[in-house]
């Protein structure tokens, strides 16, 4: 038999399989090889493709190995995949490889990746209740404020005047976890409105009450919802520094602020931001419902996920993070600590889309 092999079942998504190639083809691949080169090869001495074979295998007998390697592991890896009838979601691993000799049997190991064999159960049926989210006058206030502070003006302020709430601030920080410096949280200069929540509430308060040219640290618990699952929740010490201040002058709701912005009148940009608040509660209304119906749909069907497959949604999730330096990504790409943080979120969102595309099936 010129080729053999083993499949072995690793789990549910991942199969091992190993395979030997004959002596007789690996010295046909030898052979092929040799005489590849020995077209290409430029000796001296010897016309162009007409160097004699024993001296093409002493000059590039190791040289060739390689790609030798790489054809035999290519070529059969593949046609026990289709005699086996085993279709791999993505490139197949190489875990192991074998010394290759001219004369010798060649053997390989390699892990490939499938897709679960899913069986939706109880989809049908399920009652979830959401509380619809009223838009009060505090949100219409938040959003008015906020479209006054973009429209706003800046006064100078006097010397030794403390950073308070209505003040421009530009700020620069670094920010360190365990004594290591964050660098994607470095910032070198960055203007903030105090009052406005536009920051972390820990942040802005230690903002408050700093004079121009102060440097201050600070201890800052971050949001569970920061868009680092490495540092969220987790506390960090903020070096910050007030660069400076200036008074910002609010522009009065009123119909010619209302045209400033693109509106007929007052009443017409309060009718705006008003349905703008009902198309977003809507919208974070039905996120919690789509978020219950993938729990619960988990609760009862358990089933397992490709490796490959929870490292591309890690990379699209490192991706989709709030990064201009296309560098910085890339580097953190290959963060196994972000990675592992990303972990179980990201086999999370595998399996909620395996269900979906089942039940849509």
């Amino acid at each position: 038999m010129s080729l053999s092999s083993t499949v072995e079942e690793i789990n549910s998504v991942q199969k091992r399989i190993k395979i030997a190639v004959a002596a007789e083809l690996v010295t046909k691949a030898f052979d092929d090889a040799y005489k590849n080169v020995q077209k290409k090869a430029k000796l001296q001495g010897f016309r162009p493709g007409k160097a004699p074979l024993n001296v093409i295998k002493k000059l590039y007998g190791e040289s060739v190995k390689g790609d030798i390697v790489d054809k035999l592991i290519n070529k059969h890896l593949f046609e026990v995949l289709k005699d086996k009838k085993i279709n791999p979601i993505t490139a197949p691993v190489v875990e192991k490889i074998e010394d290759l000799d001219i004369d010798k049997q060649f053997e390989f190991v390699a892990i490939v990746d499938v897709m679960p064999e899913i069986q939706v159960k109880d989809y049908k049926g399920m009652t979830f209740t959401v509380d619809k989210l009223d838009i009060n006058d505090a949100a219409m206030t938040r959003e008015i404020d906020f479209l006054r502070r973009r429209n706003a003006k800046t006064k100078s302020v006097e010397a030794g005047v403390k950073a308070s709430n209505g003040h421009l601030a530009t700020i620069g920080h670094k920010v360190f976890h365990e004594g290591q410096l964050i660098e994607n949280m470095d910032v070198e200069e960055f203007p903030v409105a105090l009052g406005f929540k536009e920051i972390f509430a820990d942040l802005e308060n230690a903002i408050l009450g700093m004079a121009v040219g102060e440097t201050k640290k600070a201890t800052i618990t971050l949001p569970k919802e920061y868009n680092d699952p490495a540092l969220a929740n987790k506390p960090v010490e903020f070096e910050i520094h007030l660069k400076s201040l200036a008074e910002l002058q609010l522009p009065p709701v009123d119909d010619e602020f209302a045209k400033d912005v693109g509106f007929d009148s007052a009443d017409k940009l309060k009718e705006n931001i008003k349905s703008q608040l009902v198309k977003h509660a809507d919208k974070t209304r039905r996120q919690k419902l789509e978020t219950l119906i993938m729990d619960e749909l988990r609760s009862k069907n358990k089933f397992d996920v490709p490796p490959s497959m929870v490292d591309q949604v890690i990379d699209s999730m490192i991706m989709e993070l709030n990064i201009q330096d296309e560098k910085e990504k890339k580097k953190l790409l290959k963060n196994e600590d972000l990675r592992r943080s990303f972990r179980d979120t990201a086999k999370i969102k595998a399996q909620n889309t395996l269900m979906l595309w089942r039940i849509g099936q």
